[in-house]
């Protein structure tokens, strides 16, 4: 026969006694996700459905949007940056292959892009571009003709000031596109954002 000691004895948690409440002591029930199958008249079986207010269903309203000419210099020290989730780019056009040599070539290139942005959108690109700036490392272009830059965010904590930044601004326009536009407004050079 064992022995066992005070330290070596487990206690249980006691079982709980159901308890039947009748009439109007019944606690309310939990509504459940699931739908309830009920027996309706003569044996007929129908659902109780979950209901939703449509009231309370939030629901985005779409806002309305304008165009803009969004692009870069040709004179930026690179070809495309982006605020934003807005690409601005020197150039935007179709690129083919040449048939001969199989390098790519921008056919029917206009200068920047036309984007539809909604007035928050645009205030975001606004905020963005403000917060950057382009540091141009080295004077060597590449083959493309830009130089090598580095963009940085200004409140980023790890950013230090130097003599060679310069706003992100000066390199990029963005500018509303109107019902009246000249016809040669893509040859026209657009003021810069800052």
């Amino acid at each position: 026969m064992s022995t066992t000691t005070e330290d070596e004895i487990v206690t249980r948690p006691k079982k709980r006694k159901k308890v039947r409440f009748r009439g109007d002591d019944a606690p309310p029930k939990k509504a459940s996700s699931r739908p309830v199958i009920e027996e309706g008249p003569k044996g007929a079986v129908s659902f109780r459905s979950i209901h939703v207010d449509p009231t309370k269903i939030p629901i985005h309203v779409q806002q309305r949007t304008k165009r803009y000419w969004c692009g870069a210099f040709v004179d930026a020290p690179f070809q495309t940056k982006h605020a934003f989730g807005v690409a601005f780019s020197k150039w935007s056009g179709i690129i083919e292959a040449d048939p001969e040599s199989g390098e790519p070539i921008l056919d029917r290139a206009h200068p920047g892009c036309v984007v539809s942005l909604t007035d928050d959108q645009v205030e975001g690109v606004r905020a963005a571009v403000a917060a950057k700036v382009v540091r141009t490392v080295g004077r060597q272009e590449d083959r493309s003709g830009n130089y090598r830059c580095d963009t940085y965010n200004v409140s980023s904590p790890h950013y230090r000031r130097t003599e060679k930044d310069v706003p992100l601004g000066r390199f990029i326009y963005m500018v509303e596109v109107g019902e009246m536009m000249p016809p040669d407004w893509r040859a026209s050079r657009p003021p810069a954002m800052c």
